[in-house]
């Protein structure tokens, strides 16, 4: 079913706008509570991150393949020409969410979700490149600042982990490599909701997800882990987790479908300050000034130009 195309008015796309953002920050919300979640998981269990990813990935498969069925969309029904980027979107997806949730088990939650947070700036860029999308010189200025944020962040001398040990620089690159990620698969779902259904892409997403991860645990090594026997409180907390999950999925398809991907994605910065409460009432992390600063200004340089291009001001 290829999305409606036509022209919008100016009101009409004020509406879409403000539509995507709602959509966006409920995304956000479901995204947070599953994220506080899976670090409860990691606390409770020895679960790898990749046996995480697969049941991950069939919830959201068997979820959006019912919510599917009973919408009348038909999924089998790809045209062609958009196979290639329903391909790249499950790798690149595949590759965010496996780092994602690598992040989540090596860092305070706030602190992986900040680094991740940078994926605004790769969404832009990545768009300019691939996709002709607008890059203005308050995306560039943004990015810089972002950047100025990250190295606040990564080179801090005053950060401890609850437990008093300093935090491993490499660990704090594995978000940044999600966040690259995320940029391509927020482009590519933005592409792939202009000529299929929005459900199409996170549907195959999940299908993708179940069938390679499991050649991945089947070879045994060291990265994947061992399979893990599952107490009911682990099952039940991964079956909240991947339901938070879904609808968060769920939102953000739809929240792109509606609304430009650079502008959207600037609602994420909701989830970092719910991640800070949790991070501070629930894990009793530490969070100091140098944190505070290269938050704010991977933060508030790309919320202020988001607010600014939803405005229509550049």
């Amino acid at each position: 079913m290829a999305a409606n195309t036509k022209t919008l008015t100016t009101g009409e796309r004020k509406v879409a706008s403000i539509a995507g953002l709602l959509i966006m920050g409920a995304s956000n919300i479901a995204f947070a509570v599953m994220t506080v979640i899976l670090k409860i998981t990691y606390l409770r269990s020895d679960i790898s991150v990749f046996e995480v990813t697969y049941f991950r990935g069939v919830a959201l498969f068997l979820l959006n393949l019912a919510y599917a069925k009973s919408t009348g969309v038909k999924v089998m029904e790809i045209p062609p020409l958009v196979a290639s980027q329903l391909l790249a979107r499950v790798g690149f997806g595949l590759f965010a969410m496996t780092t994602f949730y690598l992040s989540n088990k090596l860092l305070p939650v706030s602190l992986a979700a900040v680094l991740s947070a940078t994926d605004p700036i790769f969404t832009a860029i990545i768009g300019w490149l691939l996709f002709s999308e607008k890059l203005t010189k308050f995306d560039i200025t943004a990015l810089v600042l972002a950047f100025c944020g990250v190295v606040c962040i990564l080179l801090n001398p005053m950060r401890h982990s609850s437990g008093g040990k300093s935090i491993n620089v490499l660990y704090m690159l594995v978000p940044l490599m999600s966040a690259v990620a995320c940029g391509f698969v927020y482009n590519f779902t933005r592409q792939l909701a202009q000529a299929v259904h929005w459900i199409i892409a996170p549907t195959y997403f999940g299908l993708g997800i179940a069938c390679i991860i499991p050649v991945l645990l089947l070879t045994g090594s060291s990265l994947t882990g061992h399979l893990t026997m599952y107490s009911a409180s682990v099952v039940a907390l991964m079956v909240a987790m991947y339901f938070a999950g879904w609808l968060g999925q769920l939102f953000m398809s739809k929240a792109l479908q509606v609304e430009v991907a650079g502008r959207v994605t600037v609602i994420n910065y909701s989830q970092i300050v719910i991640l800070f409460v949790c991070d501070v009432a629930f894990f009793h992390e530490q969070i100091n000034i140098v944190d505070v600063l290269g938050t704010a200004l991977i933060i508030g340089c790309n919320f202020t130009i988001g607010l600014l291009k939803f405005l229509g001001r550049i």
